[in-house]
């Protein structure tokens, strides 16, 4: 290289007592070399780690491309890309730790940042799953619960939506089997005071009877 070869003479022009004026032009030239050519490294490694996205790497190589003068521009490119790869970091970290709560507000956030953060595929596919598991369990309560009101309340109406709501959403068998019991009992209770109001109103003794 030109460096190299720079350098053999330096060491050849020293030894033959060439002029002191002569070698400090010979290495201030090779000084000028070797700075080029560690700016040049400095870019190549920067602009590999950009394309990497790896944090570590990119810190270290933009701190090596300014010490070195790299061109504004590419350092430039290379801050943009390290302030997304630890928003990235920082999406992926916050869907993960959502992932593990229970807390639906704080997943869909999460995972909404995630996607425009651009976190792995995996990482978010994970997240929504979870999400969707919350909600399942989230209707599965409050499906039971109305269905207790309802039982409670021995209404046929509202036992019958609340048993059609309890069964979409995959209430325990034992709740949803209690519920029809109720709902039988409350129709032939009904039937019952119906056939005893009906014949009151009339005169039929076989039908009081």
């Amino acid at each position: 290289s030109s460096i190299e070869a720079l350098e053999a003479a330096l060491k050849r022009a020293a030894t033959c007592k060439v002029s002191e004026a002569l070698l400090d032009a010979g290495k201030a030239k090779l000084a000028a070399l070797q700075e080029e050519a560690a700016r040049q490294e400095a870019e190549a490694t920067l602009l590999k780690a950009i394309e990497a996205a790896a944090i570590s790497g990119l810190e270290t190589a933009i701190a090596k491309a300014e010490a070195t003068k790299v061109c504004e521009e590419v350092i430039g490119k290379g801050k943009a890309a390290l302030a997304e790869a630890r928003a990235k970091k920082e999406a992926t970290d916050a869907l993960a730790k959502a992932t593990e709560g229970s807390d639906m507000g704080a997943l869909a956030t999460a995972l909404d940042d995630a996607k425009e953060k651009g976190v792995d595929t995996k990482v978010v596919e994970k997240g929504e799953k979870r999400l969707a598991n919350l909600k399942e369990e989230a209707a599965r309560k409050e499906a039971q619960a109305q269905l207790q009101k309802a039982i409670e309340a021995e209404d046929i109406e509202l036992l019958e939506a609340a048993l059609v709501q309890a069964e979409t959403a995959k209430v325990e068998k034992k709740a949803l089997d209690t519920a029809r019991k109720t709902l039988e009992e409350t129709k032939n209770r009904k039937d019952a005071a119906d056939a005893l109001s009906t014949s009151t109103d009339g005169s039929s003794i076989e039908a009081l009877e």
